[in-house]
C-alpha cells in the first residue's frame, strides 16, 4: 500500500512532502500493529505492555534531546499543509530572498539571486514573515531618485516617466 506513492500524492493535493510523510507514517503504523498482533497471538501480552511503556519513556527522552529537529519536522508538516509557497516561487523569508528549490521535513532550500543555495530551517520559516512574490505578479516598487536641488523638478519627472515607460 505504501509503495504506491501516486495514491498518496493525489490524496494530499499533489504535495510531495506530505505524500511521502503520510506513506512513511502508514508503513510504520502497519508494522507496529503487525508486531503487536503477533505478540498477542503468541500469548506475550506482558511483553506488549513492556514494549509500549518503554517506547513511551524512550519517546519522551528523544523528544527532549531532539527538540529542534522535532520542531523543524512539525513546522515542515504544517508548512506542507498550508503551502505558503511552492517549488519555483520567489520568496523573502528571514532576510533571505530567492527561488524555492525544494522543501524537506527539516528545511527549505532556496537559491539566492547571487547564486548561493540557502538552507532555512522550517521552524524559522514558520515563525517568520513570508513574502511570496510569485502569487501576485503585479507589485508596487518604491525607489528614491536624487536630483540636484538646482535642477528643474518637472524636467526630472518627465525623464523619469520616459525611462519607466521605456
Amino acid at each position: 500500500i505504501t509503495r504506491n506513492k501516486q495514491w498518496f500524492y493525489r490524496l494530499t493535493g499533489e504535495t510531495q512532502l506530505l505524500a511521502d510523510l503520510l506513506a512513511q507514517s502508514l508503513a510504520i503504523f502497519i508494522r507496529v500493529t503487525a508486531i503487536v498482533i503477533t505478540l498477542y497471538i503468541l500469548g506475550a501480552e506482558s511483553i506488549v505492555g513492556l514494549i509500549i511503556g518503554t517506547a513511551g519513556v524512550f519517546g519522551l527522552a528523544i523528544s527532549f534531546a531532539f527538540k529542534d529537529i522535532i520542531e523543524n519536522y512539525i513546522a515542515g508538516i504544517i508548512l506542507s499543509i498550508r503551502q505558503p509557497f511552492r517549488k519555483g516561487d520567489h520568496i523573502l523569508v528571514a532576510d533571505h530572498e530567492g527561488i524555492v528549490l525544494r522543501m524537506t521535513t527539516r528545511m527549505t532550500m532556496i537559491k539566492s539571486f547571487d547564486g548561493n543555495n540557502v538552507s532555512i530551517p522550517n521552524a524559522t520559516i514558520f515563525k517568520s514573515v513570508i513574502i511570496n512574490f510569485s502569487i501576485i505578479p503585479e507589485r508596487r516598487f518604491e525607489f528614491k531618485i536624487g536630483i540636484n536641488p538646482d535642477a528643474d523638478p518637472n524636467f526630472a519627472r518627465k525623464i523619469g516617466l520616459k525611462v519607466l515607460t521605456d
